[in-house]
Order: structure tokens, then C-alpha cells, then sequence
């Protein structure tokens, strides 16, 4: 098992309730519920815009968003795709209407989808020949004219040891190399909050904040009513959210891809 293997088995053993769920990211919490909220408004009006039976999430973690599609497009063929078992077993649980894979070596053969989405799953792919290789997998996983949406964490290149970031504009070059044409894209920014990470975050997980590392602490800290109140408070400082995307603002791009009668095979 790699690093990002067992880092993924470990996060999916780390869990903490917000709003009624219960959440793993180790991104602050409020923010990410603001953004996913945001989010599955603009996948709901993708999906209701494309003509798709057969849908695939990949890198589908514990199943949240084929929960709330599968409910919102019933009808709909269904497969989750992930390499952390423990995420696919609580996927399961969630949707077990759905086929499920698990898998680090991208979209098992054979498998044809009217529609793929891969949600902030990129950026845990730090080397560019696998994410290449992955890309090139789920354009050949598409029929002709599917489409591919992606939606991914962008902004200056920067990189942890279980993260990278990307500039949006890398991955649209990535996308037509593999036979993808960008058909629409956005930016989800929250500068305002973008700000507190920057000056207040590091120190709250420094000092108020136990753990063995850094990603225990940011459990920790998205645990804590403390700090949930203060990212709350970045939140409502923030204005318009939702704006084009000229590569200049860190934030989270949404993409919709469309992939062309022909795909080069690697």
C-alpha cells in the first residue's frame, strides 16, 4: 500500500459531525459546507442539461454526492469508483442501488459511462505522468459526445505531501491532450477566507490544537466550536463567491468537458 493508500484508509477512519453528518475532510469545515452547498447546485443544473443514463463518480469517497444525484435523477445507472475500502464500504450503506470499484489504477476496463465527475480528487494525484495516464483512462471510460466534469481545487502552483495545486489552466490543457474540449468553466473563490488560512489558520492548528500531525490537527480543529466560529465569521465577510475564472484567484474550478469522437489510447 503507497503513502496516498494508507492516507486515504486513515482518513476514512476519522470522522465528526457538523450540521447533522458527519464529515472527514480536514478542509475548515464551514467553508466547505458553503462550498458544497454551491457545488451541488451547479452539478444539479450539469447533470439535468446532459443526456446521460450511465454515470460514473470517480473517486467517489463515501458515497455523499451519488447519494444526493441518484436521489435528485432516479433512473440513472450508477457506479462509484475510489481506492479507499473503508470510504466504499460507507458508500454502500448510502447507495446500494450502486455499482461499486475499488481501485487506484483508474476506471476498470471495459466500463462505458454517458458521464464521469471526479469532485477535489485531482489534487491528491501529485505526479503528473499517473494523472495523465488516469485522464487518458476516463476519456476512453466515455462514449463519444459524454462529457466529464471536474471540479478541483486552483490557483498559483503550490503542493503538501498529500496535495498539489494545480493552475486552472494546467488541467485544460491536460483535458485536450486526452481528447476532452472545455465546454464551460467557473470559479467558487472565498478570498476573504482564503485571507484567515493564511494568517490565523497555521497558528490555531499550531498551538490549540493536538495531534501528530498536521492533518490530525485539522480534524481537531474542524471538531472545535472555536474555530468553527471564526471560519464562520471569514465566511460572512466574503462577497460574491461565484465569478469567471481568469487563473488569478485561488478557489475551485468547475469544469465540463466534452470528450471528442476520438481518444488516443496510452
Amino acid at each position: 500500500m503507497g503513502l496516498l493508500d494508507e492516507y486515504w484508509e486513515s482518513r476514512g477512519r476519522q470522522e465528526y459531525s457538523y450540521r447533522g453528518e458527519i464529515f472527514y475532510t480536514v478542509t475548515p469545515i464551514p467553508m466547505y459546507f458553503e462550498r458544497r452547498s454551491m457545488l451541488l447546485g451547479m452539478m444539479d443544473t450539469a447533470i439535468a442539461g446532459i443526456k446521460a443514463e450511465r454515470i460514473c463518480d470517480f473517486g467517489c469517497g463515501d458515497g455523499y454526492y451519488m447519494a444526493h444525484f441518484s436521489a435528485k435523477f432516479p433512473g440513472k445507472q450508477w457506479t462509484g469508483i475510489d481506492m479507499s475500502a473503508s470510504m466504499i464500504e460507507r458508500a454502500r450503506i448510502g447507495c446500494p442501488h450502486a455499482e461499486f470499484h475499488v481501485s487506484n489504477d483508474g476506471i476498470p476496463t471495459g466500463k462505458k459511462f454517458d458521464l464521469v465527475y471526479a469532485i477535489a480528487v485531482f489534487a491528491h494525484i501529485l505526479d503528473d505522468k499517473i494523472l495523465d495516464k488516469l485522464v487518458n483512462g476516463i476519456a476512453e471510460a466515455l462514449r463519444p459526445g459524454g462529457h466529464f466534469i471536474l471540479f478541483e481545487q486552483t490557483g498559483a502552483a503550490a503542493s503538501g505531501s498529500t496535495w498539489r495545486r494545480r493552475p486552472a489552466e494546467e488541467y485544460i490543457s491536460l483535458m485536450s491532450r486526452n481528447g476532452l474540449d472545455l465546454t464551460n468553466r467557473s470559479l467558487i473563490a472565498f478570498p476573504m477566507h482564503r485571507r484567515f488560512e493564511k494568517s490565523i489558520l497555521g497558528w490555531y492548528r499550531r498551538y490549540l490544537c493536538s495531534g501528530d500531525d498536521l492533518n490530525a490537527r485539522a480534524i481537531y480543529s474542524n471538531r472545535s466550536l472555536l474555530f468553527r466560529s471564526l471560519s464562520r465569521l471569514a465566511l460572512i465577510l466574503d462577497g460574491k463567491r461565484v465569478r469567471s475564472d481568469d487563473g488569478l484567484i485561488d478557489g475551485n474550478t468547475f469544469y465540463i468537458f466534452k470528450r471528442r469522437s476520438y481518444v488516443n489510447s496510452m
